[in-house]
């Protein structure tokens, strides 16, 4: 893809983001709102309820807390993004001449599958959708672990273990090392 392409496709997500934050009627959210929900869960069962969620997913309050707090526009991006990432690995996969389901089975080693973690209508147990929550913490992760030819060897050998990518990232996040 060339620079050009790039940026018209960066001004396209930007504006499709811009649009759903619109739509969703979350562009006017408060800075801190990560703070406040996790102050109004405490009296709020629907803000409790989606808290949850994101922790069982492996979400911590720091994490909730970066997610909510950053601009909407922000993680609109961040998440189409990663569904357009998923969305063209499928494609790339399905090209070598996979079928949906080796390509589907492919990409889920490879990349991480964001979504709601209780939604089990696919993927079940580790290989559940990691909540959106998480999608800074481990984009961190994977710059620190991806710089150095050791920690990438020791990286790809670990994920190769694992069903799927998010059931390695889960693993990770259960050890510490996330």
């Amino acid at each position: 893809m060339s620079k050009f392409d790039a940026s018209n496709q960066v001004k396209k997500m930007i504006k499709m983001a811009k649009l759903v934050s619109k739509n969703k009627g979350t562009c006017n959210l408060p800075r801190n709102y990560g703070d406040l929900l996790l102050e109004q869960e405490k009296v709020n069962k629907d803000y409790k309820i989606l808290l949850e969620k994101a922790r069982n997913g492996g979400a911590s309050d720091d994490d909730i807390r970066e997610w909510w707090d950053s601009n909407d526009l922000e993680r609109q991006v961040a998440r189409g993004f990663s569904t357009q990432f998923n969305a063209m690995g499928w494609i790339i996969e399905r090209d070598k001449g996979l079928n949906d389901e080796q390509a589907g089975i492919n990409l889920r080693k490879a990349m991480p599958v964001y979504g709601n973690p209780d939604d089990l209508s696919i993927l079940k147990g580790d290989d559940r959708p990691l909540p959106y929550e998480l999608l800074f913490r481990i984009d961190r992760y994977l710059k620190r672990v991806l710089m150095t030819d050791d920690k990438k060897i020791g990286y790809l050998n670990k994920k190769e273990l694992f069903s799927s990518f998010n059931a390695f990232i889960r693993n990770e996040i259960r050890e510490g090392n996330i």
